[in-house]
């Protein structure tokens, strides 16, 4: 079976940092740049997107195949093993990835796919580097013309289940086709409160798989927009995408941090900060930049051992117990400027 950790070198252990914080690092983190993921890091969305992509390969399978769609599709711990494959950062680019390996076995007459046979396919998207490019070259045939595949329609519904009625054109510019009712935004919580991140005010950044419609519905909603600024905000509408290292570093020139600690919950943050580390040794200018690991979130049970493999510095059982150790007193981490 091909390597889960995508050809990563084994892991070096781990040390206990602080109770729920374990690190790799030789010293204690002195950032003075704190980026940080959205979904999964400051914003629980177990219940909103897996449930727009699980909408729209539902939809996709009943309207556009005719087949019946069960849980081994869709279910949480099928999608969690497609986002530890890696390159699946945009949830719409999941839903289109699912839904062109289920055209394939459409096409073949397999239905419905057997959950061993889902496991082996996620291995090997891993090992190809994930993502879509790595779905398209196992899946020949399912996404020529055509296929029954239609990778706009299928964004189109994630898109309309998310927002819902009353939000989809403004975080998207578009209007449902026909009414859906709430968007599953609205099933989505707080994971850090807004006293944690105010010691950092100034020194706060956001590097996010949402557009920046996504981006400020989810801060208003959790009560933290004012404490990230637009110039502090890399969302898809900047030009960068995850695992591009070209977001920190956009960050990096508009704050000019001596260092940035990055937290993520996805193997794609994780390879962020390996890029960008490689991007450093062409422009040494660019300061250093440290990967915290938050555990619970898109990947599941593989979380740890995907960070482990990918160099993280930091695992943390989440984002809470990482800002009450920065933020505490008399410890030597460079705290924001005033």
């Amino acid at each position: 079976m091909p390597d889960p950790s995508g050809g990563h070198a084994a892991p070096a252990p781990l040390g206990a940092l602080a109770p729920g914080i374990r690190s790799l690092a030789v010293d204690p983190p002195r950032p003075d740049l704190l980026v940080l993921d959205i979904d999964g890091v400051l914003i629980d969305t177990r219940h909103s997107y897996p449930a727009a992509v699980a909408a729209a390969v539902s939809w996709f399978c009943h309207v556009r195949l005719s087949r019946p769609v069960a849980d081994a599709q869709v279910g949480p711990a099928v999608l969690a093993g497609w986002k530890a494959a890696g390159g699946f950062n945009d949830d719409w680019h999941l839903a289109q990835g699912v839904c062109l390996y289920l055209t394939w076995h459409h096409l073949r007459g397999i239905w419905p796919p057997p959950p061993t046979r889902t496991a082996a396919f996620c291995a090997d998207m891993a090992s190809r580097g994930g993502g879509l490019a790595a779905a398209r070259a196992l899946c020949p045939g399912a996404d020529t013309r055509g296929s029954p595949w239609d990778p706009a329609a299928i964004a189109r519904v994630c898109m309309e289940r998310y927002g819902g009625d009353e939000a989809c054109a403004a975080m998207f510019g578009i209007h449902p086709a026909a009414p859906v009712g709430p968007g599953l935004w609205r099933l989505e919580r707080p994971l850090v409160g807004a006293s944690d991140l105010q010691p950092w005010r100034g020194r706060l950044g956001l590097y996010t798989g949402r557009n920046a419609g996504e981006t400020a519905f989810g801060l208003r909603a959790a009560g933290l927009e004012g404490l990230f600024p637009a110039d502090r905000r890399q969302t898809t509408d900047s030009g960068h995408r995850k695992p591009d290292p070209g977001g920190l570093a956009a960050l990096a020139a508009a704050a000019r941090p001596r260092q940035i600690l990055f937290v993520g919950d996805t193997p794609d943050d994780a390879e962020t900060v390996l890029r960008y580390r490689a991007l450093r040794a062409t422009a040494p200018d660019l300061p250093p930049a440290l990967f915290a690991g938050v555990l619970g979130g898109a990947p599941g049970a593989a979380a740890e051992g995907l960070f482990r493999a990918r160099e993280a510095d930091f695992i943390v059982a989440d984002t809470t117990t990482l800002l009450r150790y920065l933020n505490r007193p008399g410890e030597p981490v460079e705290r924001p400027e005033a």
